[in-house]
């Protein structure tokens, strides 16, 4: 952002913030105690599930990591290597095409299918764990 506001240029601060707090919900999510409620209790794993998949990318778009990237690399130097494989990796034909909605849209809707209704998620259900406590019996 430094470099940004030292050429001139003007960076938002709510796409800071929103990438931030993008990467500050992933933390929450998975590395603190959620995650270990997460498996055992479906409710929070689909809080996390919803979480990671509708929450955090958004804030992710929405901060454009990518636009600073390429806005406040060097056009000098080493920078100009980072530039240049950052360009052909953008303009590259597989990432035009993994990056078009018609490709997007339907991943994301199909991936709970996968998810739901696939053999994996029955097995993780099912798998040996601590011994659960009934609290109505103590």
């Amino acid at each position: 952002m430094h470099r940004v506001r030292a050429r001139g240029r003007l960076w938002p601060w709510y796409r800071t913030a929103c990438f931030l707090a993008g990467c500050l919900l992933l933390i929450a999510v998975t590395g603190s105690k959620v995650e270990s409620y997460g498996n055992e209790l479906f409710s929070v794993w689909m809080f996390q599930h919803l979480t990671l998949s509708m929450a955090i990318p958004p804030l992710w778009v929405l901060g454009s990591p990518g636009l600073l990237l390429l806005r406040s690399t060097s056009h000098r130097g080493p920078g100009r290597n980072v530039l240049a494989l950052a360009l052909s990796a953008l303009r590259s034909r597989p990432a035009r095409w993994m990056l078009h909605p018609g490709f997007t849209i339907p991943v994301f809707l199909f991936s709970y299918y996968g998810i739901y209704l696939s053999p994996r998620r029955q097995t993780d259900e099912c798998r040996p764990g601590p011994p659960r406590r009934d609290r109505r019996r103590q």
